[in-house]
């Protein structure tokens, strides 16, 4: 089965027809099930015009297989499951992206991702470094947007880049730098690439007390870690994951100076460790 829009909206609308349903009878089993969809939405779906790509869209197409009377897994496994994260994200984040004419549906699928951040003894961050291997969904993919976002200390933040890749441009605001990660040529389709960005920050970051991402397709590996400084380690801290709205907290065993959260098969969802001084 190839994945991707096609094949949803094709699958969704045979489903569809040998159901017999009207599109305001499926809304209406949406909503019994707590799935508040419009019929345009729907439609939307079924002619490939959109396609579900949020945590509550994806769980009400497996409502809708179940109302559709197809096998578990039919629609949604027809999907490269998807998500964007939940709420309204940074203040002008899109306008951000696009001013580099990129966007955050970078046409990479993310298999393995590995954040290693290390903070000082303040607790303050001082380098990130974000190691990703990817596979992309289309050919033709050279470059993708890399973020940090936050509410202070940025005037020192510099992005690097590692490993199989080089910095491209950039662009900063009051609450955020973005930057362009170029790849030494384009990829093909279904070919796969390593990069190694990281950040360094410089003074009047404040001690950070999380980190985390989201995930915005299944991921096959998710690897965190914290490396403190010895002279300042927290009290407690737990791995906190949240998927199609259930959140799950696990406390942490704290041993030594740094703590790590070790995520197989993960996804789509956020994933983050959270710690007390």
């Amino acid at each position: 089965m190839t994945s991707g829009t096609a094949a949803f909206e094709t699958l969704l609308s045979e489903a569809m027809d040998r159901r017999g349903l009207s599109l305001g009878r499926i809304r209406y089993h949406l909503r019994l099930r707590g799935h508040d969809l419009s019929v345009a939405t729907l439609s939307y779906w079924r002619r490939g015009l959109s396609r579900p790509t949020r945590l509550r869209s994806l769980a009400a197409v497996e409502a809708l297989e179940e109302i559709l009377d197809v096998t578990p897994g039919e629609l949604t496994g027809s999907l490269v499951e998807r998500i964007r994260p939940e709420g309204p994200g940074a203040p002008g984040e899109e306008a951000l992206v696009a001013s580099l004419g990129l966007s955050w549906d970078d046409g990479l699928v993310r298999t393995s991702v590995h954040d290693s951040v290390v903070l000082d003894a303040a607790g303050r961050p001082s380098t990130y470094r974000l190691r990703e291997t990817a596979v992309a969904q289309r050919a033709g993919i050279d470059r993708y947007p890399v973020a940090i976002w936050q509410d202070d200390g940025l005037a020192g933040v510099r992005i690097t880049a590692g490993d199989n890749c080089v910095l491209g441009r950039e662009r900063r605001t009051d609450g955020a730098v973005l930057a362009e990660i170029l790849l030494p040529r384009a990829l093909g389709t279904g070919e796969s690439w390593t990069t190694d960005v990281s950040v360094t920050h410089g003074d009047g970051a404040a001690p950070m007390e999380c980190w985390g991402r989201c995930v915005t397709t299944r991921t096959r590996l998710v690897h965190f870690t914290i490396h403190f400084s010895p002279a300042r380690l927290p009290m407690s801290a737990a791995a906190v994951t949240e998927v199609k709205g259930v959140t799950t907290r696990v406390p942490l065993v704290i041993t030594g100076s740094s703590l790590e959260l070790h995520l197989q098969d993960f996804g789509p969802g956020e994933a983050r460790i959270n710690w007390s001084w």
